[in-house]
């Protein structure tokens, strides 16, 4: 994976001329060479309690950090990196501080001698339970090291929400905690904290996060996590210690989404005459039209429809289309201009796409007094040419959730 710096993992960036505070003997081990005593474990801490550790067996220390450069990536500084983040504040009640000590000078430490490494090394290997801590460590750090790192990106078209998947796993396929993550989310969506960007670290389980479309288009998350690293610091001796990170970018992906949606309405008229003084009633259904938004759950569509009597026999063969575009209000002018004007009227609410409503004509819109033809006549008027000009009203205006 190529890599490069990233924000703080954790750990602040160590200061050039920044004195060390002296470790506490709750982090190290005791122990005596060639007539001396010392002690194995992180050398001090700085102003942020991160750990040095010694990687120069035979200088003595000032405590003062010289020049501070990033370890390069590699499959070694990563699980190096990898424990140290994970132990960074675990004291020494079971030798992980001591352990963790040798370790860093047995991949780094070069120094020769009675002084050197090696001769203090063959002096600790009279202390077993340290070295049985350090192959414990050892087989831990792998399965630390994060190798997949993915997002899978899901949208709810009903619900108009959806989830940001983060699988962030080790070479087992388990997940790996505590590692830092940014997620951006570009396109008519937000996540649930109501912003374009979220961060967070991961736990020991695949990373949800949720998100909610506000419109319509292409949805599109990218993101970054922030990796382990490793600093050295030259010094009167030679440390090293937990850097500020790399981080490596994920795959972006991107989902379509909408919020709104387009039903159609259709009336069915029967009977196809009305006995004088008999009710007017239709049949009337609402449908999401495919490929133009699910119906978001919990949605109403509010339709009106209107009753147009006494026609003579003569205009049962005419036939009135909307023009093109028009609203409801629009066609009903456009029947006014042509003679005809609606005498009673009905209103339904629907909840779902395929709900259908019987409605009975009343004399007033919103009213409860019954339409009744003084006179028998043809229900022409309240079918599809009816219906089809108020489809578009109801899908922009009368929708509600």
């Amino acid at each position: 994976m190529a890599l490069t710096m990233a924000a703080p993992l954790g750990a602040a960036v160590a200061a050039p001329g920044e004195i060390l505070t002296t470790a506490k003997s709750q982090d190290y081990f005791m122990y005596t060479h060639n007539g001396g005593t010392y002690w194995m474990g992180p050398v001090g801490y700085d102003s942020t309690s991160t750990r040095y550790y010694c990687i120069e067996e035979a200088m003595p220390s000032t405590m003062r950090i010289g020049s501070v450069s990033p370890l390069p990536d590699s499959p070694q500084n990563r699980r190096l990196a990898a424990l140290l983040h994970k132990y960074q504040h675990v004291h020494n009640s079971d030798y992980t501080q001591t352990a963790l000590a040798i370790i860093m000078h047995d991949a780094f430490d070069t120094t020769t001698g009675a002084a050197g490494w090696a001769a203090t090394r063959e002096t600790l290997q009279q202390y077993p339970q340290l070295f049985k801590r350090v192959d414990e460590l050892l087989a831990e750090a792998p399965l630390l090291v994060p190798e997949t790192m993915a997002m899978e990106l899901e949208y709810d078209d009903v619900a108009r929400t959806g989830a940001v998947r983060l699988r962030i796993h080790n070479s087992d396929g388990d997940p790996v905690s505590g590692i830092p993550f940014t997620l951006t989310i570009d396109g008519p969506a937000r996540f649930g904290n109501g912003s374009a960007t979220v961060s967070g670290t991961s736990g020991d389980y695949t990373t949800v996060i949720t998100w909610h479309a506000t419109g319509d288009g292409p949805v599109t998350v990218s993101g970054s996590v922030t990796l382990p690293s490793i600093d050295r610091i030259i010094s009167s001796q030679d440390m090293v210690a937990l850097g500020s990170g790399y981080v490596q970018a994920l795959d972006e992906v991107t989902v379509p989404v909408r919020t709104t949606f387009n039903p159609t309405i259709s009336t069915r008229t029967s009977p196809k005459s009305i006995d004088t003084g008999a009710p007017v009633t239709d049949d009337v259904q609402v449908s999401a039209l495919p490929g133009s938004g699910a119906w978001p759950r919990g949605a109403q569509v509010h339709a009106r429809g209107w009753y147009f009597g006494g026609l003579p026999v003569s205009a049962l063969g005419e036939r009135y289309v909307p023009n093109a575009h028009a609203t409801a209000p629009e066609f009903l002018e456009q029947l006014a201009r042509a003679g005809y004007e609606p005498c009673a009227f009905a209103e339904a609410a629907f909840g779902a796409s395929g709900q259908t409503v019987h409605v009975q004509g009343m004399r007033e819109p919103g009213s409860g007094e019954p339409y009744l033809p003084n006179r028998a006549g043809s229900a022409h008027g309240s079918g599809r040419s009816n219906a089809s000009g108020r489809a578009a009203t109801c899908a922009n205006c009368s929708q509600t959730t």
